[in-house]
């Protein structure tokens, strides 16, 4: 078991650096995810989720479905008070499904530099899961987290890039019209 997480981890820190995208990460942890699991960008759309585990929760088929999270889910989940959890924590959050007495989800945040970069949610079921499991799934996450830095800072870097291009074009008096429409192509 030692050697599979440890070649696991290997995989995925090098996908995370050769910037493959969230859904290929959660893919290529299959045998490591038992189950559901959704990652959210910071607008709740949904940009990952499992495929390879059978779903009996219909808000998970409902999200997917729709590729975001309805308001009133958001909602629930701001009343059992488990974005101020997330935020007083970098720890997974272990908490009642929002409106569920029954079921357990753990959510987990992804942020860099107090950006918030990433939502995930996991149903975990009827029973709170052990430090084990948590520990794996912070591994996973840690692995994560540097796909979404690194893509938070290209992001940055590329919008840097693009205003300084205008703020020239703009403050050069001498430019004609149409060399600024060229400059724009």
């Amino acid at each position: 078991i030692y050697d599979e997480l440890t070649n696991w981890d290997k995989n995925m820190h090098i996908a995370s650096l050769e910037g493959k995208s969230p859904q290929e990460m959660v893919d290529l942890s299959e045998s490591i995810i038992e189950h559901p699991l959704i990652i959210f960008d910071s607008s709740f759309n949904v940009m990952a989720y499992t495929k390879h585990i059978p779903v009996e929760y219909e808000l998970f088929k409902e999200t997917i479905e729709s590729g975001y999270t309805h308001s009133e889910i958001i909602k629930k989940v701001q009343k059992e008070r488990i974005f101020n959890l997330l935020n007083e924590s970098n720890e997974p959050v272990v908490q009642k499904y929002a409106g569920s007495d029954e079921n357990i989800n753990i959510y987990i945040k992804i942020s860099d530099d107090g950006i918030l970069l990433a939502y995930s949610c996991i149903f975990f079921g009827e029973h709170v899961p052990d430090s084990g499991y948590i520990d794996i799934i912070k591994s996973f996450f840690d692995n994560l987290s540097l796909y979404f830095k690194q893509n938070n800072k290209n992001q940055r870097y590329g919008n840097l890039m693009y205003e300084n291009f205008i703020t020239g074009l703009i403050s050069n008096k001498d430019i004609s019209p149409e060399k600024v429409e060229e400059q724009l192509k």
